[in-house]
């Protein structure tokens, strides 16, 4: 996709620079100080990344389209950071998934290590399929931030994505409680949770990643059975959570 035009700063040349040019140093210690200062201000942030530097795909348009500053979706990521379990109803045009694929793709770009598992009730084999389209999304995210920020090298293929300097890691898996106990993760992302089959099965599978310190957030339009449940702190049988 092409990209959208930049008010970044550009980055520096790929060759060595000219040292014996005043001007050729000031303008690459000015990139390098921006540079600096960009990415404490995002490892610090997830909103701040999110809203100047993610890019998102208008999936009907096919237009890239800077991520939209509406209030609720600053107050998803303050949720987000602030709660191990979380449990989101949407409705349509509310690119809620883009925004929980960014703010996982931004753990696992600034917290080295991290093991993050998207989880959708088929993995799919085309990685436009199931939880494999998710990772895609993480992938397009990678592809498309300012080149002012510090490159950073990753592995794609489909369904899986790796940062190589700080080997942390983003999967694809499909629901079932197998899939949720393969690995330990620092974060998961559950979609469209109230269409699958082991809803149930899956999230307790899931549930030590939050006991443990990690995250677990669902997300999926409305409907009846399990996710609805959790979604209003009800648990099986209609009795409400304590």
């Amino acid at each position: 996709m092409p990209r959208r035009p930049r008010e970044f700063v550009p980055a520096p040349d790929a060759r060595v620079p000219d040292f014996s040019d005043p001007i050729a140093v000031r303008g690459l210690a000015a990139v390098t100080l921006l540079r600096r200062t960009l990415e404490e201000k995002y490892e610090a942030d997830p909103w701040a990344f999110i809203g100047d530097a993610v890019l998102t795909l208008d999936q009907i348009s096919g237009q890239t389209k800077p991520f939209p500053q509406h209030d609720y979706l600053r107050l998803v990521v303050r949720e987000w950071q602030a709660s191990p379990l979380l449990a989101i109803a949407k409705s349509r045009r509310m690119i809620l998934t883009w925004l929980l694929v960014a703010v996982n793709y931004w753990l696992a770009r600034y917290r080295p290590g991290s093991k993050i598992g998207f989880f959708a009730r088929k993995q799919g084999e085309k990685e436009t399929e199931g939880s494999n389209e998710l990772v895609w999304r993480a992938k397009f995210i990678h592809d498309h931030l300012p080149d002012v920020l510090a490159p950073r090298p990753v592995d794609y293929s489909t369904g899986r994505l790796v940062f190589t300097d700080t080997l942390s890691e983003i999967l694809a898996l499909a629901q079932g409680p197998h899939q949720a106990r393969q690995y330990t993760y620092t974060s998961v992302l559950c979609d469209e949770m109230a269409f699958w089959e082991q809803a149930l099965e899956t999230y307790v599978a899931l549930r030590p990643t939050a006991e443990g310190g990690g995250k677990i957030t669902c997300v999926s339009s409305a409907a009846p059975g399990f996710f609805e449940q959790i979604v209003f702190d009800r648990l099986p049988g209609g009795r409400v959570a304590a």
